[in-house]
């Protein structure tokens, strides 16, 4: 199988057609929808060791705490870095809108300081006193320091200590939450549905929330829902969905390690996900890209091939599309099979965490601001990119270092 070469990203998104998208996302409203946790990094001071006398174990020292919001948290630092709300001002109630719950406590109040520093709308962060706020506490140790003794760039995790309440939210939290879904569904100018907890009906999007979704959904079609699951995808016949490869198997019954020569079976499940909502999807792969597939390609009766190339004036109008191939004998289903819009290359070592959500936060911003589906996953990879070259902290990208990426990959073809 062939993959669109990266020579022909920039005819997908020519840099004034990406400049023009980047400079709308100052006038974007975003909400939220979903888990919104407390990420504490911990810093632990290189070349100090102290035991402890009780237990006789070493006891860590921390020399920094470094507090971020997460998850829901995670996704709305990419949009305010990409500028999301820049233009905004001072006017109140900022350009992104969480809808969520967390805990009535101290994790809470640092939570709470955290969005402080964004274009956030608090307005509809509920706080329960019967909930813990969910915190991922990592301890981060160097693995190589200076000559003077500092630490170095090179940080190991070690056990992560997590704090969330186990058990459903309560009926009056619920009930009041919905209410600030139709709140910020109405005011805003589209959703990110983020479902981070993998337990059935434990996370803000619980079966209730989704089913009061999925009709806010169709009482708005035109409006963009984009729906990132991490185990219930397959509970989504709504909305824009962004899978990941295994998440996109899981949802047809399929083990994530299961050969799949030619992607058969993974193009299988995207197009049952295209057929199921009606809408485009966006599944990531990695260092591969993103495969997008829309319901237009089935329409049309066929999907772009891999190693298509399109010329500067089809990226308005979407993706050039081929005569139908006879893919009888072949294995390959007649379905909405799709594009791989390829990453751009990286260097040196990565660190994937909050990959995802990185490319959420650029195909969304991309798509509101008129964005085809192709280039909005141009927008995902090059930020995402970015992010991932950011060590020991989920790192986010500037509209700047967008561009700047732009041309280091793509300026000399």
């Amino acid at each position: 199988m062939t993959y669109p070469r990266p020579d022909s990203l920039s005819l997908m998104l020519p840099l004034a057609r990406l400049e023009t998208l980047l400079r709308g996302f100052g006038d974007l409203r975003i909400a939220l929808v979903g888990d919104l946790y407390l990420d504490r990094y911990l810093d632990i001071e290189p070349g100090v060791r102290e035991m402890s006398i009780e237990t006789g174990l070493e006891a860590y020292q921390v020399s920094r705490v470094r507090n971020s919001p997460g998850v829901v948290g995670t996704v709305m630092n990419n949009l305010a870095a990409l500028g999301v709300g820049s233009n905004g001002g001072l006017e109140p109630g900022g350009k992104l809108v969480p809808v969520t719950v967390i805990g009535d406590d101290g994790h809470g109040d640092d939570l709470i300081r955290c969005l402080a520093r964004l274009p956030v709308d608090p307005r509809h962060v509920l706080r329960d006193p019967a909930r813990l706020t969910p915190t991922y506490t990592k301890p981060m140790q160097p693995v190589a320091a200076t000559t003077s003794g500092a630490a170095g760039s090179a940080w190991r995790e070690l056990n992560r200590l997590d704090v969330r309440t186990r058990g459903p939210l309560g009926d009056e939290t619920r009930r009041e939450l919905c209410k600030r879904v139709r709140a910020a569904f109405d005011e805003c100018d589209g959703v990110i549905v983020c479902d981070q907890v993998v337990e059935t009906g434990w996370g803000v999007v619980s079966p209730e929330v989704r089913a009061f979704l999925r009709q806010l959904s169709r009482e708005r079609p035109e409006k963009l829902v984009f729906v990132d699951s991490r185990a219930h995808m397959g509970e989504f016949d709504f909305g824009t969905l962004k899978p990941n490869r295994a998440e996109c198997l899981q949802s047809i019954g399929v083990d994530p390690t299961a050969r799949d020569d030619g992607d058969v079976l993974l193009r299988r499940a995207v197009a049952a996900m295209v057929e199921r909502t009606g809408r485009a999807v966006f599944c990531t792969l990695s260092e591969r890209g993103i495969l997008v597939a829309t319901p237009q390609d089935r329409r049309s009766g066929t999907p772009v091939p891999d190693g298509a190339t399109m010329d500067a004036s089809s990226c308005n109008a979407g993706v050039e599309r081929r005569p139908p191939r006879d893919l009888s004998g072949t294995g390959v289903p007649d379905l909405p099979l799709g594009v791989i819009v390829p990453a751009p290359p990286v260097r040196g070592e990565i660190d994937i965490v909050g990959a995802g959500d990185s490319a959420t936060a650029g195909i969304v911003a991309s798509l509101l601001c008129g964005a085809t589906e192709i280039e909005a996953a141009v927008v995902g990879n090059l930020v995402a990119s970015i992010t991932i070259e950011q060590l020991g902290t989920t790192g986010t990208a500037t509209p700047e270092q967008v561009v700047a990426r732009w041309q280091e990959a793509f300026a000399a073809t």
